[in-house]
């Protein structure tokens, strides 16, 4: 069949043509429609619930909210886990979804089970049920200027207008501006002086602020409507309310009341910009958006607006576009150095003409790809990309193989077609085995779980796509250009290329051949080799001489610090401490400015964030009156200059940073630098119900982590909460009918104030609140002498009615499946030491130790951990189904399992170079270096499915074992090592790149490179040698079924399928 559909295409060569322009254009066209992303569209896998409960504490909302919740979500199919967090005023409860299931049906069972919930506190809102919004974040502008907060506000405003008038901006959201309120402040000796209660205040203030409609005058002529548009918008309005009118015709106006406030919530919500008030402007991205368009009109807007003369500037941080487009840089730039690496190395082994057409596959491959990958919705993303940088050395091996077989029976002298047509025929078989064996090696990466497994896919995917245009070019496309190029019999050797030539044969024959024959006659010897290496490698890991993380330790454009003060301290002394770490930052910065040959600024900007430690927003339908900010919480964002201009790691800058800010006594927690990816290497979570065995479990945790010298900066989330005044009633005032509901309330109404209505004003939703004065809010003494109202009308001093005592109440309560938890976590001293080590002696020595000390608790791994298990989980499901089908096929194509078994021990050589180059660079063996290990089993076994097919071949045209295998060897070896030098001269580029963006590839091109720069030396002698071990076993167990010892040929299985025909053949002439 192939022979037919290559005789027809080459007999057609404009047909070819035709296709492989064809391609061209489409791959074209879809790689102009693909739209760019920073990393792909990932569905929505979560759901959030999330409520607001003003006044509460974190135990009221775990009772009053989250467990109701956590109750009613039980049983709902899908569902993978449920965490929760109750904090003061603010509950929220995130459910992770199975991967099979949809999330709209689940999404809609849990609204459905949390409307059955009629039981919530009266002053809690009502739930916000989401799920994940299926957006990502482009970039952040900064917008500072030295104005106050309402004139930041406005231009915000103005700018997130003309940013949505743009086509391909649909999501805009700012940052840092607390929601407008109006406050009604009103002092207890006015109340007393007016004989005023709060809900008297707040009854009249509702009153009086209503638009109603007063229904219809129909007149003979036409219809009128009454309406009454009372509805203040504005403190002036307010102040003119009348609160009660008095018997000689006056009346009491708000104003001469209490104090009326026009401003926003008071929440340490604030951010700086390099010292000044700003607000931040962060642009989001829709699937159906290209975030590179959305790049370059924001940087030309930002441009345009600090080039006018005005009171405002912007910044862009955070800008994910860098990462995209410096990596997009190092594809092409990497691309076009390693494709003439390939054409020198073709150059020089092969025909130059026959190395232009080989290396013709490379552009019509990436062509096909686009073709795939745009019909399949993808995008142009970090994680694509990686698959089209690892696939770019492997694209030529099959037309190398065909190409140089066709070239062979050419200059033996067959005619041109009649070779091309032979040449491909030969090899389509263990051509297409091998491309078949290598997209099979790669669907695994489809099934992965874990955060890696949403995206990872996008490699495997581009992979693949490469690999079957390959497979096309190099079989359709590439035999007739190879037939219809000029091919002279007669030509005049060029010096430089009959020295290569030389070469070649010297290294071919003296050098090769020797070794391959010595290895062969001895082959004992030469398989206790990559036994040895083996070995080695294992011991060379298990020393820490080649270290093993789940993620690498890149290095990075931005230092984050992050500050935690005990749980009560007001933001004033939060920003002290930030501004004094700011300047420490300035004062490093024109230190390292003054040691640079250069002269340049090491630190570009800071934003400082009071109310936030920088590590989550708020969230969609996250409303800010939940006070989820807290004024104890600080975060500085620390921007770099570009790696490569600045010739430091960031984490030698934030350790120096950390220097020269020393210690910082009022801060329970501080961090300088970026944390893991995943989280920290070691976290544990301590699950129970019983909060004092928690905490136990948690200082028995925190005491046994700080022995391991190889840990530091041991911390949990179970901080002590802000001072809490308990309030206790006094038997009197029982006896005036008070109840402890009636007294919370009117302090609540006092202190938290009394929400009186909500009310649009423009964009915002403002809330009118009526409350004390601040100034009487500051003090406890304003509670002491609070006139509390009974029901009879009088008043009587807090004081007598009631007690109250200070204690420390509780940050936060989390869950994991309607547990409490409590999670103690941990970071390396060397962050390239491996972790797995540790956790096993954690769990082995640490866990039962613990365990028997406590009762009603479970302790688990999460954070990188639980990712990592994740992974493994669904990795020991996918990847073994993949290398049985390998198996599979490769037994149905050589009919013998012993070979298959030798192809297999291929994989494991190539792994032993793998980490070894690892080890020669000093790079950590982690995930990506896993996936490149992935493309690197690939090409071997397509080497190995060639070179064995090569032997079979041989035996079957009648050549002794010996001289099948040394001949195979022989004549393998150019391919061999076309395949594996244009691979590593693809990848070597980027293993020498030193740009940020590179380090994310690196430990994927080491595997690969390494791991066929050592793997093709002990494929070309350990194939020989293996082939020769197992025809030995053959021979002894023919002679233990037979009793006679047969000649090496006679147990080969394609001699034996040879001879089978032949008696077929005569059986059936016969």
């Amino acid at each position: 069949m192939i022979r037919k559909i290559t005789a027809f295409l080459v007999k057609y060569p404009i047909l070819v043509n035709m296709i492989m322009i064809s391609i061209f254009v489409f791959g074209t066209l879809g790689f102009m429609n693909m739209k760019s992303s920073s990393f792909p569209e990932l569905p929505a896998d979560k759901i959030f619930v999330n409520v607001t409960f003003p006044g509460a504490s974190p135990t009221e909302v775990e009772e009053g909210v989250i467990l109701k919740i956590e109750d009613n979500l039980e049983g709902i199919e899908g569902i993978d886990r449920i965490t929760s967090s109750s904090s003061e005023n603010y509950g929220s409860i995130t459910i992770e979804c199975l991967k099979d299931y949809d999330i709209d049906d689940i999404l809609s069972d849990v609204k459905n089970a949390v409307d059955r919930i009629s039981s919530f506190p009266e002053d809690a809102e009502e739930p916000r049920i989401y799920k994940q919004p299926e957006t990502s974040r482009v970039m952040t502008i900064m917008l500072f200027g030295d104005v106050n907060l309402q004139a930041l506000k406005n231009q915000a405003e103005s700018m997130r207008d003309e940013f949505l008038a743009f086509d391909e901006i649909s999501q805009v959201e700012i940052g840092g501006i607390p929601s407008p309120e109006i406050s009604i402040e009103v002092s207890d000796e006015s109340l007393r002086k007016y004989n005023l209660t709060f809900d008297e205040i707040a009854n009249r203030v509702r009153l009086a602020n209503q638009n109603l409609t007063g229904g219809k005058i129909k007149t003979t002529e036409e219809e009128l409507l009454i309406r009454s548009n009372n509805r203040k918008y504005d403190a002036d309005s307010y102040k003119k309310i009348v609160i009660r009118a008095e018997k000689n015709g006056g009346v009491v106006l708000l104003e001469e009341v209490a104090t009326v406030l026009d401003g926003f919530e008071e929440i340490p919500d604030k951010v700086f910009f390099n010292g000044k008030q700003a607000v931040s402007i962060t642009i989001q991205k829709t699937r159906k958006e290209n975030v590179l368009t959305i790049n370059d009109f924001i940087k030309d807007y930002c441009q345009s607006f600090n080039e006018a003369d005005g009171a405002f500037e912007v910044s862009i941080i955070d800008d994910s576009t860098i990462n995209l487009t410096q990596r997009i840089d190092i594809l092409i730039e990497n691309g076009i150095v390693g494709l003439i690496l390939i054409l020198i190395v073709l150059t020089i082994f092969i025909n130059l003409r026959l190395s232009f057409w080989v290396a013709l596959g490379i552009p019509i491959s990436f062509a096909g790809m686009f073709i795939v990958i745009s019909l399949a919705g993808m995008t142009i993303n970090l994680i694509s990309l990686f698959g089209m940088i690892i696939v770019v050395g492997i694209l030529v091996d099959d037309a190398i193989v065909i190409g140089e077989n066709i070239y062979k029976y050419i200059e033996l002298g067959e005619d041109p077609v009649e070779a091309a047509i032979k040449g491909t025929t030969e090899m389509f078989p263990a051509i297409f085995t091998s491309i078949l064996t290598t997209i099979i090696a790669f669907t695994p990466l489809f099934f992965l779980e874990a955060t890696i497994g949403k995206f990872i896919w996008n490699i495997a995917a581009a992979v693949i796509a490469a690999l079957i245009f390959s497979l096309i070019e190099s079989i359709l496309i590439l035999p007739s250009h190879i037939a219809h190029m000029k091919h002279t019999k007669k030509v005049k050797i060029n010096p430089i290329r009959a020295k290569i030539e030389k070469a070649i044969e010297f290294f071919t024959m003296q050098l090769y051949a020797p070794t391959l024959r010595f290895f062969m006659k001895n082959k004992w010897f030469g398989f206790c080799i990559p036994v040895a290496g083996f070995f080695l490698t294992i011991g060379l890991m298990r020393g820490g001489l080649i270290g093993f993380s789940f993620f690498p330790n890149i290095d990075g454009d931005v230092i984050p610090v992050r500050i935690t003060l005990a749980s009560g301290e007001r933001e004033s002394k939060t920003l002290e401490i930030l501004n004094r770490i700011e300047t420490a930052v300035w004062e490093l910065n024109n230190e390292i400015k003054e040691e640079r040959a250069d002269g340049l600024d090491v630190v570009l900007s800071i934003k400082k964030e009071i109310g936030t430690t920088g590590t989550a927003g708020r969230g969609p339908g996250r409303s800010s009156s939940s006070n989820s900010t807290s004024g104890n919480l600080g975060y500085l964002q620390i921007q770099l200059l570009d790696n490569e201009a600045r010739n430091m790691s960031s984490f030698l800058v934030a350790n120096r940073i950390k220097e020269r800010v020393g210690e910082i006594p009022e801060a329970i927690e501080s961090t300088f630098g970026q944390e893991a990816i995943f989280g920290k290497p070691v976290s544990i979570s301590i699950l129970g119900n019983d909060y004092d065995e928690l905490e136990k479990t948690k200082e028995l945790f925190r005491e046994e982590l700080s022995q391991f010298a190889s840990l530091k900066n041991i911390s949990d989330n179970s901080k002590p909460g802000a001072k809490e005044i308990k309030v206790e009633l006094k038997p009197l005032a029982y006896n005036l009918g008070l109840t402890s509901g009636a007294v919370a309330r009117q302090i609540r109404q006092g202190f938290l104030g009394q929400e009186i209505q909500r009310i649009q004003r423009g964009r915002d939703e403002l809330k009118i609140w009526v409350r004390f004065e601040e100034r009487d809010r500051k003090k406890i003494e304003t509670l002491e002498n609070m006139r509390i109202r009974t029901p009879q009308g009088s008043e009587v001093p807090f004081s007598e009615i009631a007690t109250y005592t200070l204690e420390r109440g509780i940050v936060s309560i989390g869950h994991i499946d309607k547990m409490r938890e409590i999670k103690v976590e941990a970071e390396l001293v060397n962050p390239n030491e491996e972790i797995p080590p540790i956790l096993a002696s954690i769990e082995e020595t640490v866990f039962p130790k613990i365990l028997s000390q406590t009762q009603g608790i479970k302790v688990r791994f999460e954070g990188q951990s639980r990712e990592q298990a994740k992974i493994q989980k669904s990795a020991q499901k996918a990847f073994p189904l993949a290398l049985i089908t390998i198996v599979l096929i490769i037994i149905t194509v050589f009919r013998s399992s012993l070979q298959a078994g030798i192809i297999f021990v291929m994989i494991p050589l190539g792994i032993i170079g793998a980490i070894l180059g690892h080890g020669i660079h000093n790079v950590p063996v982690n995930i990506l270096s896993f996936f490149g290990i992935i493309a690197l089993t690939g090409i071997v076994i397509n080497d190995a499915i060639v070179f064995v097919d090569v032997i079979n071949r041989n035996l079957r045209n009648g050549m002794s074992l010996f001289d099948s295998v040394f001949d195979g060897g022989i004549s393998r070896l150019r391919p061999i090592l076309l395949t594996t030098l244009t691979t590593v001269s693809g990848l070597a580029p980027l293993i020498l790149e030193k740009s940020l963006q590179a380090q994310f590839l690196i430990p994927m091109a080491i595997s690969i490179a390494y791991g066929l720069l050592i793997g093709t030396i002990l494929i070309l002698i350990e194939i020989p040698v293996l082939f020769l071990i197992i025809n030995r076993i053959r021979q002894v167990w023919f002679w233990v079924l037979n009793g006679e010892w047969p000649k090496p040929e006679f147990v080969e299985p394609a001699v034996k399928e040879i001879a089978f025909e032949k008696a077929h053949k005569g059986g059936t002439n016969a």
